[in-house]
């Protein structure tokens, strides 16, 4: 567990009251640093406390033996004061005012019911572990988050692109009853699926993310965007595409405009399961049922808006053909999934690093 803490770029501090040293035994049995420093000698006043911690910190000490509650909520202080987020574990009343001074103060199991009101997560079960799976749970759910943003953002985008252009070429690409398919699909879609997205390969392989940052960075307003682009890019091919075939017929353009968005929209939000510089996850793909689900109903209103006439008549929608849908599906897959060939190719990987 240490060791996956460093490489999440997680530091790891053991204090305890125990003696010195019974503190550098089991730190030898954790592979952490062996050199431990008494805190006996430590004044117990905060400001000097602290001052203490600091400069032990930055020397490189990491574990603290004969520690009060008065040095631990000493040391938690130097840490935040150097801007670093601080999760604090412990079992006695002795870590409680640690544990609410902690950004993420964690009770262990077994600990005290002083430990436990003045933690913030108390453990059931699993011990100093438990707070590695919590770690990559939290990650696991904020880039599922910032993915779903880049997705439901980026396609919006891509709704005001297209409505602004189609209406300065020829009309409103899709109708309006089109337009209430289209969120419905989306909504749903993006808040049910995104979420159940499992880790992806780095998530324990990076370094945290800095006190303060906003959620939506440099990279993220790029994805926005380029998604954006690409969704008005497929429904705008299909749309030019079938004015140009049908002598001008804006009824099958917006029937080619939507059948690109029904299948643009959902390789768009494969491709923005991971960013463009993760690992491919394409084969992964399966594991997400909700994900599937999405797909699967892509499809099915594919065959229905096909074959039903009564359908497509309430969407206002033009019959196609069998060749226009596989047009339909090959302008979707050219211009929402190329992000998924950076992933294949390591291209972005290596400009990110």
């Amino acid at each position: 567990a240490i060791a996956e803490c460093h490489a999440a770029g997680v530091d790891v501090v053991m204090t305890t009251g125990d003696h010195p040293a019974a503190a550098r035994a089991v730190a030898e049995r954790l592979g952490m640093p062996p050199a431990v420093v008494d805190c006996s000698g430590v004044p117990a006043a905060a400001d000097e406390a602290i001052h203490w911690a600091a400069t032990m910190l930055s020397s490189g000490v990491r574990v603290f033996a004969r520690a009060t509650p008065a040095h631990k909520r000493a040391l938690v202080a130097a840490l935040q004061r150097a801007g670093v987020v601080v999760c604090a574990t412990g079992d006695g009343a002795n870590d409680a005012p640690a544990l609410a001074a902690a950004d993420a103060g964690v009770a262990v199991p077994g600990a005290t019911d002083v430990a436990r009101s003045a933690a913030a997560i108390a453990l059931t079960r699993g011990g100093f572990p438990a707070v590695i799976a919590l770690l990559r749970e939290g990650r696991r759910l904020h880039d599922n988050l910032v993915n779903a943003l880049v997705f439901y953002l980026g396609a919006k985008l891509g709704f005001v692109t297209m409505f602004v252009a189609g209406t300065l070429w020829r009309g409103f690409p899709l109708t309006p009853t089109m337009v209430i398919i289209t969120e419905l699909f989306m909504d749903i879609g993006a808040s049910t699926s995104f979420i159940a997205e499992g880790p992806s390969a780095s998530v324990m392989c990076r370094a945290p993310t800095a006190r303060g940052l906003p959620l939506a960075l440099r990279p993220q307003l790029v994805r926005i965007v380029l998604t954006g682009c690409c969704l008005a890019a497929c429904v705008l091919t299909g749309f030019g595409t079938a004015l140009h075939g049908s002598e001008g017929s804006l009824e099958d353009a917006q029937s080619m405009a939507f059948a690109c968005w029904l299948f643009g929209h959902y390789v768009l939000a494969v491709t923005s399961r991971t960013a463009p510089w993760e690992a491919p996850t394409l084969l992964a793909l399966p594991q997400n049922f909700v994900f599937c689900t999405w797909g699967g109903a892509v499809i099915i209103s594919a065959v229905f808006l096909g074959t039903v006439t009564p359908l497509r008549n309430a969407l206002g929608m033009g019959a196609l053909s069998l060749g226009q849908w596989l047009a339909a599906f090959a302008i979707a897959l050219v211009t929402g999934g190329w992000p998924e060939l950076l992933k294949w190719s390591g291209l972005a990987s290596a400009s990110q690093v």
